[in-house]
């Protein structure tokens, strides 16, 4: 899987031609006719490339218009087939679709690389017949993900038949508004033995945060010291009391060293060598941060003992300290930059197995937050 955190060359998309109204039946038709349009007296001029099926489901109120900008530059990048859904549960209006395309904008002599966006509207009339029409559209024997954007789905959303179609399942759990519920929601879909596989644009996020962790302790001497991890400190921006990228981090730490996660303020939150305690705070983002993590702390034993706080300085820089037996070891300043949109969902959409990391992790901060059978 490529890093997330690394270098990538910007997407320069443009939209090559503006979405069209078709006639729901003649959707594929209508495709044939706009990339022979596209490229004119020269053939060779567009590149029409597909390397998998992304199914985007938005039903927080945005466009598909809208979400046709967002999901564009993306896209360009990781060339395929979008259908782009854009639900209104409250309008009453039936499907109704448009077509279009995003380019990535070609090297000097080189093809012009486009890919074609499907976009669907409906309201409440449209909803029973969404997954029949979207399924109908995917290109057979490519990979497709459904990338549903927003809060978990709901009861009365047309998830069910829409993943099963689907060979990998994309979820953002920043944007849950309730984590626990939302986080729980992910654990069960990952336990399923015959559904697909289960992505957290979250998770992807956390990626640089995890790799100054594991560099901290890569000495031979200290990754001892990690195992002997009791406490786990993390302040983090906004309202939530409990938010998901501090559980994640929090579970994977617990997970990797073969121990459960507990919330400290839950009933028996207590020191105890098989079990990593995390406590919880809200912080400010450093001027110019984004929002997110802000400050992680690591208390690993309590006999020689060791430290390692993270701290965000600024929107791609973090101070590192590290205290072995209660003598500062090292201070540094590091690179500390979060992935934007663009890369976190392309490393969801270079992998189609599973992510067991990820998925012990889950399961861990799941656990922390499920009173315990003897709690009132």
């Amino acid at each position: 899987m490529a890093n997330p955190s690394s270098p990538r060359s910007p997407a320069h998309a443009q939209q090559l031609i503006s979405p069209r109204s078709v006639a729901l039946d003649t959707i594929e038709r209508e495709l044939d006719r706009l990339w022979k349009e596209s490229s004119g007296a020269d053939e060779n001029a567009v590149l029409r490339a597909c390397a998998l099926n992304l199914v985007v489901w938005s039903g927080s109120g945005e466009s598909v218009e809208q979400l046709a900008q967002t999901v564009g530059p993306i896209t360009a990048q990781n060339p395929c087939r979008t259908i782009l859904l854009g639900v209104d549960p409250q309008a009453q209006s039936p499907l109704s679709a448009s077509i279009s395309a995003y380019c990535q904008l070609p090297a000097r002599d080189r093809r012009q690389v486009c890919c074609e966006q499907i976009l669907i509207s409906a309201g409440r009339e449209g909803i029973d017949d969404l997954s029949a029409l979207v399924l109908s559209l995917l290109i057979p024997d490519l990979p497709a993900f459904l990338w549903w954007r927003g809060a978990p789905p709901a009861r009365q959303d047309p998830f069910a038949e829409l993943a099963e179609g689907c060979d990998r399942l994309i979820f953002d759990s920043a944007q849950f508004p309730d984590p626990a519920a939302g986080l729980t929601k992910l654990r069960n879909l990952a336990k399923a033995a015959d559904g697909p596989n289960v992505g957290d644009l979250n998770w992807s996020r956390l990626r640089p945060w995890r790799q100054l962790i594991a560099q901290a302790f890569d000495p031979p001497e200290l990754l001892g010291q990690l195992e002997q991890l009791e406490l786990v400190e993390i302040e983090a921006t906004g309202a939530d009391s409990t938010p998901a990228n501090a559980l994640l981090l929090a579970g994977w730490l617990a997970s990797r060293l073969g121990k459960r996660l507990a919330l400290q303020d839950r009933p028996g939150g207590r020191p105890d060598p098989d079990r990593v305690l995390l406590r919880l705070g809200s912080g400010k983002p450093p001027q110019g941060g984004m929002p997110g993590l802000v400050r992680v702390r690591l208390n690993c034993g309590s006999g020689p003992s060791a430290s390692l706080v993270l701290e965000r300085r600024g929107p791609a820089t973090a101070e590192s300290q590290l205290v072995v037996d209660g003598l500062q070891r090292t201070t540094r300043l590091m690179a500390l930059e979060e992935p934007d949109e663009e890369r976190v969902v392309g490393s969801q959409l270079e992998r189609l197995e599973a992510d067991l990391v990820y998925e012990e992790a889950l399961a861990a901060a799941v656990e922390a937050l499920t009173p315990a059978p003897d709690s009132p």
